[in-house]
């Protein structure tokens, strides 16, 4: 698991709104707005992060950073976001994945 922030940018292309990982290129996207968004990129997290244990892998190793242009959106352009919908997934017995926890992840809008 991380052992750092993972800082999470929200920003809408179209009708669509995306929640991109800047520490790691994983993202998600909803249609019906920010925090269908939120939950879904917990969903996409939990399960990557259940599919690397389930393999034996470590999350998150040797993957690259979001690209450039949205680390810059997130420095000139993004204000804070409390999340709320922070989803509670379980993967079998494993308990609920540190990822959500407020105190790891922090957010921004733009």
């Amino acid at each position: 698991m991380p052992d750092k922030k993972l800082r999470i940018l929200f920003f809408r292309e179209g009708d669509w709104w995306i929640a991109q990982c800047l520490e790691h290129d994983i993202a998600a996207q909803a249609n019906g707005g920010l925090r269908e968004a939120e939950y879904e990129l917990g969903r996409v997290l939990i399960t990557y992060v259940g599919a690397c244990l389930a393999e034996g892998l470590e999350p998150f190793e040797g993957m690259a950073p979001a690209p450039e242009r949205l680390q810059e959106m997130w420095t000139k352009d993004a204000e804070p976001v409390v999340l709320t919908k922070l989803p509670n997934f379980r993967i079998g017995g494993m308990p609920e994945a540190r990822l959500f926890s407020r105190d790891v992840i922090e957010a921004r809008v733009c």
